[in-house]
């Protein structure tokens, strides 16, 4: 065995510090990405808090097959149990099935999840996209409707109607009074 000389410990202790080096940066660099990639720390459960500013939370349910997420820049809860958002986004996933999203510049969550938005209503699920002044999203039912004129495209047409009746079951829209131009 040949003694270690000055030269060999140098270039020994170089490259454990470059290793070293790696390893930190490499440290930092993953708890960068993971801080980047989570969704956001202001996550608020209803059932703690009465009020909140700019409220982004995600709710699944009992046996996994629905989750909501909700963004608003306010959220409210009223004494009977029903949740005002101001400026609400909300996405509820089904299991094999794409998510309806609604936005409007107010929405009411009751208890059973129903939903009534109002001011500058837009739907969307699949390719149809509807913008009204007011919408009911019946949750058991899986029907967003609105007795309101509304106006709405897809990627084959242009529509408009006095109101309509949406089934995200099986991806119906029913319009009465409708005016519509195919593409």
């Amino acid at each position: 065995m040949s003694m270690l000389t000055f030269k060999k410990l140098s270039l020994l202790l170089g490259y454990f510090t470059i290793i070293l080096l790696f390893a930190v940066l490499m440290f930092i660099f993953i708890g960068l990405v993971n801080k980047e990639s989570n969704i956001d720390n202001k996550i608020i459960s209803i059932k703690t808090k009465n009020s909140a500013q700019f409220p982004d939370m995600w709710h699944i349910s009992k046996d996994g097959s629905k989750r909501y997420r909700i963004k608003a820049v306010s959220m409210k809860k009223t004494k009977d149990g029903s949740t005002i958002l101001n400026r609400a986004q909300l996405w509820c996933f089904n299991k094999n099935d794409k998510p309806i999203y609604i936005k409007a510049d107010k929405a009411t969550i009751y208890k059973n999840n129903d939903i009534y938005a109002t001011g500058n209503v837009y739907a969307k699920k699949d390719d149809i996209n509807i913008y009204a002044k007011d919408a009911h999203w019946y949750n058991i039912k899986k029907i967003l409707q609105s007795s309101l004129p509304f106006r709405g495209f897809s990627k084959k047409s242009k529509f408009k109607g006095k109101k309509f009746v949406y089934s995200s079951g099986n991806s119906k829209l029913t319009v009465y009074g409708v005016n519509i131009w195919i593409e």
